[in-house]
């Protein structure tokens, strides 16, 4: 695909909009003393820490275009692993070794605009960005400990973000896991948009006939699923105690068909220590992931079968249309109003 190919693909598929917004380059943990690589929207980036804050510069040398990313910190500074050149925070290049009498020369790497936030790198392309990465409580309250990874999807924006917050796929493709063919459940669910955000209220569903939910869930009293502008899907799980269970998932697109996803699980705090419920879930979750990476590439690969999506929504599609007009407008239109629906999955 050529850039222009690519430019007019992001712009179809909410470019405009998404090249406002701040992403989740890393979890703060990823980036230690050396520099790392990544791609947000097309763009490559080298990430450093210079000692005070997280520098995100254009992942090319402008010598001789060696890759940034695979070079060192030196003194605060990034350092070209081909020629030695140093750039500091702003990208400009303070240090050129080998000739004495080199002539000034002002040069410069195109460096954005980064931030550190509930253990991660975000990182925003324009210099202008529009409000602030979202923030939620979970990662500053006590009672609840937390563990992260990140994993990738080939898909669109929308059709990644969507599959996380869809139940109705659930039986089919995460049968036995998460819904179960053949044990049907008759609930409801309240869709609303408020607080910049769409949510999808889950009622009286109690248990889950998967195992993941009889394994590790007391009793169900609701349960939400939300889409949180620019890029955060977010999960909840109560019982009768309050919240258990949250698996926030932030979206970072590297290109048009491409997405990095980095999650943070947030579980309820009990006598069984975090580290013994991150090896007990991890595995279920990890086969869930995978059966949903599968199914979005199948999907994926058909819709270039047959020269772009021709899609049929309904009623069970809860969030899609939200979503779908964030990517169009960049606004969730803030109302009172919501409507109810019976579901039998």
């Amino acid at each position: 695909m050529s850039d222009g190919d690519e430019s007019k693909d992001f712009a179809r598929t909410g470019g405009d909009v998404l090249r406002r917004q701040w992403y989740v380059a890393c979890h703060e943990h990823d980036l230690k003393h050396a520099p790392i690589a990544r791609t947000v929207l097309g763009c490559p980036l080298a990430l450093f820490r210079d000692g005070r804050t997280v520098v995100a510069l254009s992942d090319c040398c402008p010598h001789r275009n060696a890759p940034l990313s695979a070079g060192r910190v030196i003194e605060g500074c990034l350092q070209c692993p081909y020629h030695g050149w140093r750039f500091d925070a702003n990208g400009r290049c303070v240090v050129r070794p080998g000739v004495n009498q080199a002539t000034t020369q002002e040069t410069i790497v195109k460096s954005f605009r980064t931030m550190v936030q509930d253990g991660a790198v975000w990182v925003c392309l324009n210099h202008d960005p529009e409000g602030q990465p979202p923030r939620r409580p979970w990662s500053a309250d006590p009672s609840f400990g937390s563990f992260r990874w990140s994993d990738s999807v080939d898909a669109s924006f929308a059709d990644a973000m969507e599959n996380l917050l869809d139940g109705t796929h659930t039986p089919f493709v995460h049968s036995g896991l998460v819904r179960s063919q053949g044990k049907s459940q008759v609930f409801s669910v309240i869709v609303r948009v408020r607080d910049n955000m769409a949510e999808a209220e889950y009622l009286n569903e109690g248990k889950q006939a998967g195992w993941i939910s009889r394994l590790f869930e007391r009793n169900r009293s609701s349960s939400f699923g939300r889409f949180i502008p620019p890029c955060l899907a977010e999960l909840e799980y109560t019982s009768t105690r309050g919240t258990e269970f949250v698996l926030n998932s932030y979206f970072t697109p590297i290109d048009s068909n491409q997405l990095q996803v980095h999650s943070a699980i947030y579980l309820r705090r009990s006598l069984i220590p975090m580290f013994l419920k991150r090896m007990l879930v991890t595995p279920f979750f990890r086969r869930v992931l995978r059966q949903d990476q599968h199914i979005l590439r199948l999907q994926q690969q058909n819709i270039r079968r047959h020269d772009g999506p021709h899609f049929q929504s309904w009623e069970g599609d809860l969030l899609r249309g939200w979503i779908d007009t964030w990517l169009r407008t960049g606004e969730l239109p803030q109302s009172d109003q919501e409507y109810r629906l019976d579901l039998n999955l």
